[in-house]
C-alpha cells in the first residue's frame, strides 16, 4: 500500500486505513489459512503515526487484533531487530 502527503510523514488517517486495508485482512487470512485462534496482537512503539486507541478505529470485522502501545523511549531497549 502507497500512500503520500506534503510532509512524507505517516498520518493517523493513512496508519488506520493501513491495518484496515491490508494488516487486517493479511492477519485473518494467514489464521484461516493456518488453522489458528482468530487472536493476534500489534506492537506498536510511540512514533506519531501510531495512534492513541486505535482500537477503536478498527473494523469490527478486524476486532480480534489488540493494540498494546510500549512504554515511551523503551523501543531500542526491547526491540530485536536493533543493532546494539
Amino acid at each position: 500500500m502507497w500512500r503520500a502527503n506534503p510532509k512524507a510523514w505517516v498520518t493517523r488517517q493513512f496508519f488506520v486505513q493501513w491495518v484496515n486495508l491490508v494488516f487486517g485482512p493479511s492477519v485473518k487470512k494467514y489464521l484461516q489459512e493456518n488453522n489458528l485462534p482468530m487472536q493476534a496482537l500489534l506492537v506498536l512503539d510511540n512514533a506519531p503515526a501510531h495512534p492513541p486507541n486505535l482500537e477503536d478505529d478498527i473494523l469490527e470485522e478486524f476486532k480480534f487484533i489488540k493494540v498494546l502501545y510500549l512504554p515511551p523511549n523503551t523501543t531500542p531497549i526491547l526491540s530485536p531487530w536493533i543493532s546494539r
